[in-house]
């Protein structure tokens, strides 16, 4: 959120800002999001709660499941960064 702040406060000084700044936000929100939804994945695993383990089917079904969840996006922040053209969406939700 600081790092976006920064781009906008730029880009209303120069008008144009700091696009790499707005990069990192981003790639800083990917990780926030994941790590909290890792973090109520394994709450609801109950993990904190109950001193057994998850089981191995449990665990490679979490990692499955973060490697998708993380993939999908950082594919979805790159096509927003290079093949998102703002010139041919009238409004955000056409897309």
């Amino acid at each position: 959120f600081l790092i976006s702040l920064i781009h906008y406060g730029t880009y209303s000084q120069d008008g144009v800002g700091s696009p790499d700044a707005l990069h990192v936000s981003s790639i800083c929100r990917i990780a926030s999001e994941s790590s909290l939804l890792l973090l109520l994945i394994l709450l609801a695993k109950g993990l904190t709660l109950v001193r057994r383990k998850i089981s191995g089917l449990g665990r490679i079904k979490i990692a499955c499941f973060m490697s998708l969840y993380l993939g999908a996006s950082v594919i979805l922040e790159g096509w927003k960064i290079y093949g998102y053209d703002e010139a041919e969406v009238a409004y955000v939700y056409q897309s």
